[in-house]
């Protein structure tokens, strides 16, 4: 056989029962014994077809639905530059699908954010996915902030190929996050203010329940605001939670949504106040518009640990249903105040019992001498009784004195002290003499009774009065774990190793010997503590121990 020629085309033929068949037919010229013949060889290309079909109209709809999806899509190749961005992006953008082809994604980034978007491309190329926030450039100037989900693209033979990123314009939620954090630092600031924004708050509940059919048309413009919000929010609908904000599930102690969503909700109060809860439930059934006052109760967390928390609720609408809304907030810092407050009048009640104790044993001294010198008038015996008696008396106004000073033990909140100002305070009302006083890395706040001036008065005048031949006192602080550790260093004497915990005893030591006891007690208020570390011959070392949660800022160092 000879070939001549060759082709191949495409052609209907028709079934006997007149059904169409699309063959792929190739033809080969060629001799054989001796004659030229076509040989033909058709294929039916029916599944062919179908599924070429099946996959242009599985292309076209998944293509509609990137065109028409919520969240931006963008795709790039190996180099960065664009090679896919759907009409939701680029609208977000200002542009064009058209116009971002080809265009590398910094290109539509903040000046001040290309260097760190760099970075994470290079995690691309090691096959990082990640998630991040940019700041993109609109084409009139406008700065957009996007939440970016990326993930790298890999070839059959693992060459790296590009990347495809997710896209959520968070602009607003960022914006209204900023201003609810701005709202919170002006509670922070004061009690007042405080007090006003609970206002506004029962205003918006009132507000809410007023326009129930407005918060359904407008949901998912309140969502973000509710997500954001710094107070905890549960929606629940006979009987059971049906929605609860990322704070109410941090503060129920869930890890996530489904944890809490469907559960009933009686099952998060505790058995003290669950007869309130259910009043308070009958009666915005009985009045969906009333706003429920703010109430105390307890709650359950999911691992079983009972919570203080401060609650405000009211009737709504969820899904077109009855519903109920409860806003709540944990309460722990204000409750830690009362506690403070109950162990500090039982402090004080033992500052008098202290008081009254050693004025009577002083008392008993001078009663017991005067008799004597009734009995011995005359000569150097009844000159002996009377300058007993007089020192006797000047313990008792000494101890009188010292007692006027610490008279607000626990009568005032404990309260965030700035401690900078509060050492130079303690400062201004001793007389230093010859001894110079330097305090470093103070710049931050402690939470304390208003006392601790007194404290730090003390711990300064013991090392001045009974340090020896001192010359500095040095103040000083530092970080160890959570705790913050503050030191008042000396050049004097120091205290023998067998005195460093008789110190703190109450009558231990020269004066009154109280000024290192109370000065125990009024730290103890808020769970602060202090010891003596110092080295006898060497100086002084009183450390004051600052737990985690009462003190705050950057202000110091951190050690060992």
């Amino acid at each position: 056989m000879i070939r001549t020629g060759e082709g191949d085309f495409d052609v209907q033929h028709f079934r006997k029962d007149g059904t169409r068949i699309p063959l792929h037919v190739n033809t080969l010229m060629m001799e054989w014994q001796g004659r030229k013949v076509l040989l033909s060889i058709a294929t039916d290309l029916t599944e062919r077809l179908a599924a070429q079909e099946e996959i242009r109209r599985s292309e076209e709809k998944y293509r509609r639905i990137v065109d028409t999806a919520q969240e931006g899509i963008w795709a790039m190749d190996e180099h960065f530059n664009t090679t896919y961005v759907n009409r939701r992006l680029a609208g977000i953008l200002g542009y064009s699908p058209e116009e971002m082809m080809g265009r590398p994604i910094d290109s539509f980034m903040a000046e001040e954010e290309k260097g760190a978007q760099r970075s994470i491309l290079e995690e691309r190329k090691r096959g990082l996915p990640g998630s991040y926030e940019r700041t993109f450039i609109t084409r009139n100037g406008e700065s957009r902030i996007m939440y970016v989900s990326a993930n790298p693209i890999f070839d059959d033979h693992g060459v790296f190929r590009g990347s495809f990123a997710m896209l959520t314009d968070i602009t607003e939620e960022k914006r209204v996050q900023r201003e609810l954090v701005r709202e919170h630092d002006e509670l922070v600031a004061s009690y007042e203010q405080i007090a006003a924004t609970e206002e506004e708050l029962r205003q918006m509940l009132e507000d809410l329940s007023r326009h129930q059919e407005e918060l359904v048309e407008s949901e998912k413009r309140y969502r973000r605001l509710i997500e954001h919000s710094f107070d905890a929010m549960v929606i629940h609908r006979e009987g059971r939670i049906v929605y609860a904000n990322d704070v109410a599930v941090t503060l129920m102690g869930a890890s996530d949504r489904a944890e809490i969503l469907g559960k009933k909700t009686l099952d998060f109060v505790h058995p003290d106040s669950r007869d309130d809860v259910v009043m308070r439930i009958a009666r915005m059934r009985e009045d969906p518009a009333a706003v429920m006052p703010p109430i105390e109760e307890k709650f359950i967390t999911l691992s079983g640990n009972v919570i203080d928390v401060e609650v405000i609720g009211t009737a709504t609408k969820r899904d077109g249903e009855d519903a109920f809304l409860v806003i709540f907030r944990d309460i722990s810092e204000k409750k830690r105040i009362q506690k403070a407050l109950v162990q500090a009048n039982r402090k004080l009640n033992l500052l008098n019992s202290i008081t009254r104790h050693d004025i009577s044993n002083k008392l008993s001294v001078l009663a017991g001498h005067i008799s004597l010198a009734h009995e011995y008038i005359g000569g150097d015996k009844i000159a002996g009784c009377l300058d007993r008696q007089k020192r006797a008396v000047e313990a008792i106004q000494q101890i009188l004195d010292f007692t006027r000073d610490y008279q607000d033990l626990g009568v005032k909140e404990p309260s965030w002290q700035h401690l900078a100002a509060t050492l130079r305070k303690a400062t201004d009302h001793i007389d230093m003499g010859n001894v110079t006083f330097h305090a470093e890395d103070c710049e931050f706040e402690v939470f304390a009774d208003p006392l601790l001036e007194k404290v730090f008065y003390a711990l300064l005048d013991n090392a001045v009065r009974y340090g020896g031949k001192i010359s500095r006192v040095h103040a000083s602080c530092r970080i160890t774990g959570d705790s913050l550790v503050i030191s008042f260093q000396d050049d004097g004497v120091g205290i023998p190793e067998d005195q460093k915990e008789k110190i703190f005893e109450k009558g231990y030591g020269k004066g009154t010997g109280l000024g290192l006891f109370l000065s125990r007690e009024i730290l103890s208020i808020t769970g602060m503590g202090i010891r003596e570390t110092g080295i006898a011959g060497v100086g002084a070392r009183f450390e004051v121990l600052v737990p985690k949660g009462m003190w705050r800022g950057e202000g110091c160092v951190r050690g060992p």
